[in-house]
């Protein structure tokens, strides 16, 4: 009987380390994790000295290291980042065990570098390489020096572009990653303003800008964010006015108005309410109601001899905004 348990614990000790071995095999090393048979990853040793440079002709960048403990390094690739203007970090190329690398995809921008050491897919620490390269001028304008959006009470958001240079033919301007316009320039100027519509935009908006010309653009430089808040009720209209056409003994008053933004845009409105009181007294009343879609226009007669004072309200579902006074007043004729 104890016979028979001593064969049993030997074979089962021989199980074991057939395993181990072949553990070792499959790894390639010998520190062996028991119960998983995986071995331990070891990231390679970081980069030596890096440089980059501008290669004669300025059209190439050429990026050279250096390997850690004269090449024994562990490392099977190195794999090089760069970065245009002090932003962020991209990837740029993957290498096998060459210490160098020539970039040739580079546009106007001041361009910085790092490498680091990879092996089985696990990456060293990176390398900084001193240096900073100039890409080639192709005739693009510099990316402008500063930007600020800010929303305004108006439905309408302002960008302010600071710094651009004499050879920027237009700014484009970039919403949330998509490029929604382009504003030409009607002289070369180093600031530019603009206020537009926010349109349907809701929630928090990033907003970018770029100066551009004939030969291409420049990177796009952030202006920051604005959160614009969900629409509720109905806009005001922005201006009311008036001409008296007088016709002898009748008289009218043509009314126009236009909508809430200086773009001229339609309002959220689906009609409009015109209402007119005699000068000097407090009631409005009721004179007319035209369709949004129609016009911005009312003809009103004049009576032969109270003076009248104009509103318009904007309108939608039933619902009324505040009223805009139109500013004129319709005499009739004496």
């Amino acid at each position: 009987m104890v016979q028979k348990q001593k064969v049993r614990s030997r074979l089962r000790l021989g199980r074991i380390l057939r395993l181990s071995f072949l553990a070792v095999l499959i790894t390639g090393t010998g520190s062996i994790l028991f119960g998983t048979g995986i071995a331990d990853a070891q990231a390679p040793q970081r980069p030596g000295a890096c440089g980059a440079e501008t290669l004669p002709g300025g059209s190439v960048a050429l990026v050279t290291w250096f390997r850690a403990n004269n090449g024994a390094d562990g490392a099977t690739n190195f794999i090089i980042e760069r970065r245009r203007n002090s932003g962020t970090w991209y990837w740029a190329a993957k290498v096998g065990q060459q210490t160098e690398w020539r970039d040739t995809t580079r546009s106007p921008a001041y361009y910085e570098y790092r490498v680091k050491a990879q092996a089985n897919g696990v990456n060293s620490t990176t390398r900084p390489c001193g240096g900073t390269v100039v890409g080639p001028d192709n005739g693009a304008p510099a990316r402008p020096s500063s930007c600020t959006v800010t929303a305004n009470a108006n439905r309408a958001f302002s960008i302010k572009v600071i710094g651009l240079s004499a050879s920027t033919d237009s700014v484009g301007i970039r919403n949330n990653g998509n490029v929604i316009r382009s504003e030409p320039l009607d002289f070369p100027q180093d600031q530019f303003f603009i206020s537009r519509d926010r349109g349907s935009r809701q929630g928090t908006q990033h907003f970018s800008v770029r100066a551009v010309n004939a030969s291409g653009a420049s990177e796009y430089r952030y202006c920051g964010s604005v959160t614009f808040t969900p629409t509720t009720g109905v806009f005001p209209i922005r201006q009311c006015y008036g001409d008296r056409t007088p016709q002898g003994a009748d008289q009218r008053l043509d009314i126009t108005w236009s909508s809430d933004t200086r773009e001229g845009t339609s309002t959220n409105a689906d009609a409009y309410v015109i209402e007119r009181r005699r000068v000097g007294t407090s009631t409005w009343w009721w004179r007319g109601k035209v369709s949004a879609e129609e016009r911005l226009q009312f003809v009103d007669r004049l009576p032969y001899s109270p003076r009248f004072e104009y509103r318009i309200k904007s309108q939608r579902n039933g619902v009324n905004s505040a009223p805009r006074q139109c500013g004129i007043e319709g005499e009739g004729p004496f």
